[in-house]
């Protein structure tokens, strides 16, 4: 479940989790967390409620002590239209601090998910069980390229090379001298079901 999957991102504790992001991310304290292939936005709506609300603040009166921004991108119009749904319900149900909260803190985005712009993820979550081999390397690709702040990612499928290009990036001086920087290499979470076994 929603709970099962952000306390394996390290999100669970509220403690644990702003140190983390104050520790790494040293352009805000802010974390956003991107689900991409979020269908009716399910995901993204229990994130807020768990991690921007509390789960337990029935009345949600008041606002949170940091700042939870979340983006759900969905491909297929007919689920991303029923994600924009559920939050405009998800908002008329909240006090109005809560409403605030909740319009501000969460995005739907139809499009695909290679043409999102990820610079400013923290946490990403990958539906990516029906994600074809060529896929998962261009998406992969694409995180080397623009997620420097990233931190964790979850994923049902492993990438090709294990992020592990995000562990270094190559430096060219004025000489033409190639030269090696070691950079953070987010956590990966490998959130196994039993019908994604055979995926490793």
């Amino acid at each position: 479940g929603t709970r099962q999957l952000l306390n394996a991102m390290g999100l669970l504790s509220l403690s644990t989790s702003r140190k983390k992001v104050t520790d790494d991310d040293h352009r805000s304290g802010n974390i956003h967390f991107f689900d991409l292939g979020s269908g009716a936005g399910k995901l993204i709506g229990q994130v807020v409620l768990e991690l921007e609300l509390g789960s337990n603040d029935i009345d949600r009166r008041t606002l949170p002590l940091r700042r939870i921004q979340t983006t759900g991108v969905e491909l297929l119009s007919t689920r991303h239209e029923a994600a924009v749904r559920a939050k405009e319900k998800l908002i008329q149900v909240q006090s109005s601090a809560a409403r605030t909260c909740l319009s501000r803190s969460i995005e739907y985005v139809h499009g695909d998910l290679l043409d999102v712009d990820l610079s400013a993820a923290t946490h990403i979550y990958v539906a990516s069980l029906c994600f074809p081999p060529f896929l998962m390397k261009q998406l992969e690709e694409k995180i080397v390229q623009q997620c420097s702040c990233l931190q964790c990612i979850a994923t049902l499928q492993r990438f090709p090379n294990d992020l592990s290009l995000l562990a270094t990036s190559t430096m060219v001086d004025e000489g033409q001298n190639q030269q090696q920087e070691q950079k953070h290499k987010p956590a990966i979470q490998y959130m196994e079901m039993s019908w994604t076994k055979p995926f490793g």
